[in-house]
């Protein structure tokens, strides 16, 4: 029996940046590093507890500076000042100076959101599809650079005859204890051919860049990508007993973002077993988590509704 030690801790600990902050028009121009430090900020609410930094009106306030900030996030303390200045900006923090030499007490808002504008962040999760996503033909830039290209050769193998032929084209079964309502997943893909179009490499670009990789440790974001890449240029995906066509797995890959692969990485953490293909294992983790997250994310509130009507 193994028990959990500090590390672990750490390890499955995740920060929250609410989606307040993508769904308002009036954040979503904020900067990552201005939407990352108020996650950070909101962590340490925690801390503000065990320290009871409370004020006579039960406000809750903390203490967290710039080069803290800059430090954690790693960057550079001008882009520290530049995050802080753009929360300020926006009402989502009160920054309260105490006098000189002690550090500012920072009060956190809560972010607005109408109800309008829920409806339509939700709406567009709604409707999202691979059509709706490739950019339109006046948005694409006719010349492309092949030396340059997003799609990486790395799965790509060369025949003597100089053809290319897809690697690793099928994946062993995932066990089933890693899998919810989707046991004895397979995945069964064939590359298409390397050189895709402008527009699929757009949209490609896209979902990695609502993945926000780039926040994952070098390792999992290596991992992440892999898989994603794989989903993405498939020629057809095998759940089960069921056959997706290419095109549909492309368009549930438009719902994937940060949010998904932290459910996904949460579940890899969990896996106690050898997986004898890790590349389809977390393929599979990763598509699972998308149609789950959607199912209940849509399918709860209607249960409880109608659990509701019931008594």
């Amino acid at each position: 029996m193994t028990v959990y030690k500090i590390n672990d801790l750490i390890k499955f600990d995740f920060l929250k940046i609410p989606k307040s902050l993508f769904a308002n028009p009036k954040y979503k121009e904020m900067s990552s590093d201005a939407k990352l430090t108020y996650a950070l900020l909101y962590d340490r609410l925690s801390l503000s507890k065990q320290n009871n930094w409370i004020n006579g009106d039960g406000e809750v306030y903390l203490v967290y500076t710039r080069k803290a900030i800059a430090n954690d996030l790693g960057i550079t303390y001008k882009k520290a000042i530049a995050a802080f200045k753009e929360l300020k900006d926006n009402n989502l923090i009160i920054d309260k100076q105490c006098g000189r030499g002690m550090p500012n007490y920072i009060f956190i808002v809560k972010p607005e959101l109408s109800i309008k504008d829920a409806e339509d962040y939700n709406d567009t999760d709604n409707s999202r599809s691979a059509d709706l996503e490739c950019l339109d033909d006046t948005e694409l830039d006719g010349s492309v650079d092949n030396s340059e290209s997003d799609v990486p050769n790395g799965n790509v193998k060369k025949c003597e005859n100089g053809m290319s032929e897809c690697a690793d084209t099928e994946y062993q079964e995932v066990p089933k204890a890693h899998t919810n309502k989707t046991n004895n997943t397979k995945t069964n893909i064939n590359h298409t051919d390397n050189s895709q179009s402008v527009t699929d490499r757009q949209l490609f670009n896209r979902i990695l860049g609502q993945c926000q990789l780039e926040y994952f440790d070098k390792d999992i974001r290596r991992i992440f990508y892999d898989a994603i890449e794989r989903l993405f240029y498939c020629n057809e995906f095998k759940i089960g007993t069921s056959v997706l066509p290419g095109e549909n797995v492309r368009s549930r890959l438009c719902e994937l973002d940060y949010s998904v692969l932290e459910s996904a990485l949460h579940k890899m953490h969990r896996n106690m077993r050898d997986t004898k293909n890790p590349t389809g294992y977390v393929m599979s983790v990763i598509f699972n988590c998308l149609t789950e997250g959607f199912t209940e994310t849509h399918l709860d509130p209607y249960l409880n509704h109608l659990r509701g009507g019931s008594d």
